[in-house]
């Protein structure tokens, strides 16, 4: 079957052959020209582990040799499957996509490597258009933004088309709406594989992620050098991912009934007490007003939208802290107990679904994954397990024969707003081995632990209500507003950095890139110029310690906001943790970064995965070194 359609008002041709149609021993390879292929897959619909799936099946491979013309090879013709696979094997062929799973989907399904020949077409958009990455990125509309709506049409044609083949299937749903996303899900599994609305989606996919690759690089105001290391990160991470993080299956079941058992006492202590559950939130708040606490009282910061207290987690020490009678204690306890083993409850149980059946996790990480460029991680979001939760932390393990090892940037965003803003108080108390925490609170006269949390929020544009929030509400919106006025005061250079961003559209990282004010949110630019800069000097960090070592690329786990995590062989861990900490350590315009490498063993002296601090505990606990 030949489709012939237009992409960009332009005439395109989709080959689609059918089963038997292609001699994989007689074909042209003129029809396949070696070069820059767009590529695309379609598959069954994804489950939560995704490709790694036992279930998964890819159904069908795209290529566009050239920006008018596309081949759809179907996975049920071992044929067609073969010439798929010599044209991926194929060394003198780079393959440009705008999903990140298509790299990886053909590595499993066909067994074919193209990481170090693939150019992520959907960072490259989100580079032009920085403050697209909530979902302008995305193939549709970056293909719109070229003229090239045809792509568009072509999904919501396969949208209706997944409709009505399921209410074929399904006529007892009758008029009913279907969920788009389950639609969709049972559509890519069960259309036909020579449905013409199917094939010209496909084909078209593939066509528009070629011709993608100039016109985005043209429109980018990234420096080249900028291009070129996010096109190496993407690579490296693509690998990383594939490969996956593994699961220690035997303390993960003990965690998953430990936070059961935890929540089923929480449950039994608030029924016997005052026969409600921890989840009837609204009439357990309706008890407590009989039992201590005055809800006229409760700060407006930590209300709903409805006007009603909010006692989500942040807000339950707001909650500990009334004058409960002893029953009402009782029950705040418990409901405090149960709130954290949910959360836990949550992301272990998700580890169950994301996991492939031999026990690794392979998260879906977005290098560029933020409008600051920070990376992003989802299924499971390894970067929001917090450095204080060795549970979550510790539930993965390396490879045998392997550690695990984390270099940390001290403080860097905080040595980044002094290098940039030129404030002097702080670089004397870096260049002097001072605390920058210690030296806040002495200037604001607050406690240490006070100072850190102002240090980081403020930076990041966090206002009264923000810091009393964050401050566990032990001080008054009012107090924490004349606490950032001080700030502000003390530090006249960040002030003034502060004041002149609020006025720009946009600004510029260290490495050259342009960050535009989200929405007109110029107040966050000293956010974005904070966070942005840390993430350049990490991915910076990261390319300099590998040197184009393949064997040091393969060494990266995962990224962890100012955190590189590796997967080092035991024997050389000390080599090892001396070069990342060398990679990790410069000056920034008189600033000295620092990192330090810890090499993670737990108290039965296992590597697992935990913070360097937690690493350090242990190993001054058992009288070892575990950094270097």
């Amino acid at each position: 079957m030949i489709i012939r359609h237009t992409l960009g008002g332009t005439p395109v041709t989709i080959h689609c052959p059918f089963v038997g149609a292609l001699d994989p021993f007689d074909w042209d390879a003129k029809e396949m020209p070696t070069g820059l292929h767009g590529l695309d897959v379609e598959s069954t619909g994804l489950e939560p582990a995704g490709v790694h799936h036992p279930g998964w099946r890819m159904r069908t491979a795209q290529f566009a040799p050239t920006d008018d013309v596309a081949w759809v090879f179907r996975m049920d013709d071992p044929d067609q499957v073969e010439v798929a696979r010599a044209t991926l094997a194929d060394p003198g062929n780079t393959f440009a996509s705008h999903m990140r799973i298509d790299p990886e989907a053909v590595q499993v399904a066909l067994g074919v490597d193209v990481t170090d020949r693939f150019i992520d077409t959907h960072v490259m958009a989100i580079m032009a258009a920085p403050d697209a990455a909530a979902g302008q990125g995305s193939l549709k509309p970056a293909a719109t933004r070229f003229n090239m709506p045809e792509l568009e049409a072509a999904e919501e044609a396969l949208t209706a088309r997944f409709d009505a083949l399921y209410r074929e299937a399904h006529p007892e749903i009758g008029r009913r709406a279907i969920k788009e996303k389950m639609l969709k899900k049972w559509g890519f599994t069960h259309v036909p594989l020579d449905d013409p609305d199917f094939l010209l989606y496909a084909g078209l996919d593939a066509i528009a992620a070629r011709r993608l690759v100039p016109l985005l690089a043209s429109v980018s105001e990234a420096p080249a050098h900028v291009l070129t290391t996010e096109r190496w990160l993407s690579q490296v991470a693509a690998r990383t991912v594939r490969r996956g993080m593994r699961v220690d299956r035997d303390r993960l079941a003990e965690v998953i009934a430990s936070s059961d058992a935890e929540a089923r006492a929480a449950t039994e202590i608030t029924m016997d007490v005052c026969g409600l559950k921890p989840s009837q939130g609204v009439k357990l708040q309706a008890w407590w007003g009989e039992h201590g606490v005055d809800w006229t009282t409760w700060p407006d910061e930590a209300r709903t939208e409805t006007g009603g207290p909010s006692l989500a987690k942040d807000n339950i020490k707001l909650l500990l802290r009334q004058p409960l009678d002893e029953a009402g204690r009782l029950v705040a306890d418990a409901y405090a107990r149960y709130s954290k083993v949910l959360d836990r409850n949550r992301r272990t149980k998700e580890l169950l679904l994301v996991m492939d059946p031999d026990g690794y996790v392979h998260p879906g990480l977005s290098t560029v994954g933020t409008v600051t460029s920070r990376m992003a991680c989802s299924a499971p979001n390894m970067q929001n397990f917090s450095k204080k939760d060795h549970v979550m932390r510790g539930l993965f393990l390396p490879e045998d024969g392997h550690v695990l090892m984390s270099c940390d940037f001290a403080q860097v965003e905080l040595r980044v707003v002094a290098s940039l803003a030129g404030e002097q108080a702080m670089i004397d108390t870096i260049l002097a081995g001072g605390d920058l925490h210690q030296l806040t609170a002495d200037l604001l006269g607050v406690t240490r632990q006070e100072a850190k949390t102002i240090n980081f929020l403020i930076v990041y544009g966090g206002g009264g209500t923000v810091l009393a929030k964050n401050l566990g509400y032990t001080r008054t919106v009012a107090e924490c507003r004349q606490i950032i006025r001080d700030y502000w005061a003390k530090y006249p250079a960040i002030a003034a950095l502060n004041e002149s961003l609020k006025h720009e559209s946009s600004v510029r990282l260290i490495s050259g890139r342009l960050v535009p004010a989200s929405q007109g949110r110029g107040y966050a630019l000293m956010n974005y110029l904070i966070q942005g800069s840390s993430r350049e000097l990490l991915v910076a960090a990261s390319r300099r310690f590998s040197g184009g070592d393949p064997l040091r690329e393969r060494m990266f786990w995962m990224w962890v906001h100012d955190e590189i995590i590796l997967q080092v062989p035991e024997e050389i861990a000390l080599e090892i943790a001396a070069a990342v900490s060398e990679a990790m350590s410069f000056m920034l315009y008189g600033v000295p970064i620092k990192a330090d490498a810890d090499i993670l063993i737990d108290q039965d002296g296992n590597s697992r995965w935990m913070s360097g601090d937690r690493a350090k505990e242990i190993a001054f606990s058992r009288g070892s070194l575990a950094s270097a």
